[in-house]
């Protein structure tokens, strides 16, 4: 019975753990696309054309500058100088 429990087990917390990186994944998915579909709201809004190399650079930009706001915001939350 041990033997058998032993062999089941790695095989469960194996399963556990993909569907815990299947989550997380799916999460990090979901919020890439939240900042590509904010920045080609903007960019549409800023003139650019859509399908063009310009639009491109223009939401590959704020995608970055968003990440970079959100990484900033978060590091001034946990920061050790607001206590």
């Amino acid at each position: 019975m041990l033997r058998k429990l032993l062999l089941i087990t790695p095989f469960v917390v194996f399963v556990g753990c993909a569907e815990v990186q299947g989550a997380y994944n799916g999460y990090q998915d979901s919020q890439e696309m939240k900042y590509v579909n904010q920045a080609k709201t903007a960019c549409g809004r800023y003139g650019f054309t859509p399908g063009t190399d310009t639009f491109a650079d223009c939401v590959d930009k704020n995608v970055n500058a968003e990440k970079d706001r959100d990484a900033l915001k978060a590091a001034a939350f946990h920061s050790e100088s607001k206590k």
